[in-house]
């Protein structure tokens, strides 16, 4: 009987080493996102002003509520965008009257900021569903429904 307490004892103690080293090693911050967003972003969307028409349909003149999730706690941020799907302010937590909502989490957002081609990535995770966004309110889902469908069409013509 004692050795069964021991075996389990060592079993438990095993279990919690390891899943100490199963943490990542470097966990986003609200300010790496938030230097993201407003750097990288917004430098990807001036430098390119052909960006099909559905994507500022999508993130332009907006408020955004991003949500990042995380294992020690989310990462709420209110993001408002002009007609250009261009950030022009960002806040930390939710915002009063949000009109879309994006949700990903730490994994996905870790590629994103880690990568040498992070507007690629971005456009991969979007595909995949890794980053997800919907509108808030009866209007912005049918917007926003319409602009997933078109989407899905022009994904599927290898246009996008």
């Amino acid at each position: 009987m004692m050795n069964i307490k021991r075996l389990s004892i060592l079993v438990l103690l095993t279990l919690v080493v390891f899943s100490c080293f199963a943490l990542p090693v470097s966990a986003i911050t609200q300010d790496e996102i938030e230097s993201y967003l407003l750097v990288d972003y917004n430098n990807f969307i001036s430098s390119n002003p052909d960006l099909p028409s559905f994507v500022k349909s999508i993130f332009g003149d907006q408020v955004i509520h991003i949500i990042i999730i995380k294992t020690g706690g989310d990462i709420e941020l209110a993001a408002v965008t002009n007609s250009d799907a261009y950030i022009t302010g960002i806040e930390s937590g939710e915002p009063e009257n949000p009109t879309l909502l994006v949700t990903s989490n730490e994994e996905t957002v870790d590629n994103i900021l880690g990568s040498t081609d992070p507007a690629t990535v971005t456009m991969d995770a979007l595909k995949n569903k890794d980053i997800t966004y919907e509108g808030v309110g009866i209007k912005n889902k049918i917007v926003i429904g319409v602009a997933k469908a078109v989407q899905s069409i022009l994904s599927l013509f290898g246009l996008i």
